[in-house]
Parts: C-alpha cells; structure tokens; sequence
C-alpha cells in the first residue's frame, strides 16, 4: 500500500513539474526574457526548483522523503505568491534594460534561486526529523534515510549558493 502511494505521489509530482513548466517558459516566452523581472516570476521559480530538486532528489534516495518535502515546499511557495499577489507585480513585461545586455544574469539568479529551493526541502526535511528523532531516538532506519536525504539536500544547496554568489561577483 505504502508502495502505490509513493507511486501516485511520484507521478503526481512528475505531472506538476510538467505543467508547472510549461506555464514557466510560456511567461518566460511571453516576457521576452528570462523570468526574473518581479518577486511573482522568481517565486514561481523557487516553486518549481523545490518540486523539480525533490523529483531528482528521490530519483537517487529512493525513499520518497523527498517527493513529500518538495511538494510541500513548492505548495506553500505558491500559496504566499497567491496570497501575496495583490502587494506585488504579476504583470508579464520584458526584461529590465539593465539586466537585458548582461550574461551573467541568466545564470547567477537561477543559481541562486535553485539554491533557495534546495536550502528550503532541507529545512522542511529536518524540520519533520527533529521530532520524530526526540520521539523514538536515532535507531530507527527510517529516520536516517530521511536526515541522510535532508544532509543532501543541504549540501547541494550549499554548492549553488556558492556558485551563485561566484557568478554574481
């Protein structure tokens, strides 16, 4: 049972970041530019970065900490964009000027978002560990493929943060 709900979460996830997708590069297609130009679009792209990081993060774990950490994060990102879309810009314009003529944008800010993505399903996976770890103790196999999957997630975050902090230099 356990095995066809880990297999129902994995193609939801897989159908989400499809969708999730395609609308990202039909703004990015509609904005003649990279998706970054307000809070709304760099949001939307943490959301997918969370979903997708999970998605390839539990292609290798195999346990599905992941699927439920990524899927969580990319919802609750999303809902903030919705509930916040009134106090920001969600209009779909093209790039800045300034940002137009300069490379290093394209690859420093979704660096650095997927970073964000990646910090975040690490915190919401050790978020869910330290409970269960005071609860039942660290013995419990279980628990350390889930602290195994959030060490993960933090070291891969750490790598693009120091990419995206180098490229933005």
């Amino acid at each position: 049972a356990i095995r066809g709900l880990r297999i129902v979460a994995f193609a939801s996830m897989g159908a989400g970041i499809v969708c999730q997708s395609y609308g990202f590069f039909e703004r990015t297609a509609l904005g003649f530019g990279v998706t970054i130009t307000n809070l709304t679009e760099s949001m939307m792209a943490v959301a997918l970065g969370c979903a997708l990081f999970a998605f390839i993060l539990d292609i290798s774990q195999r346990r599905g900490w992941a699927t439920i950490a990524g899927g969580a994060a990319g919802f609750f990102v999303l809902q903030a964009v919705d509930i916040y879309s009134t106090k920001y810009a969600t209009e779909i314009g093209g790039t800045i000027a300034v940002l137009a003529n300069n490379f290093w944008v394209h690859i420093h800010v979704p660096t650095v978002m997927a970073s964000y993505a990646a910090f975040f399903v690490a915190w919401l996976l050790s978020l869910a560990a330290i409970p269960w770890m005071l609860m039942s103790g660290s013995h419990d196999p279980d628990l350390k493929s889930l602290v195994r999957c959030a060490n993960e997630a933090a070291k891969i975050g750490t790598l693009l943060i120091f990419v995206g902090l180098i490229l933005g230099g």
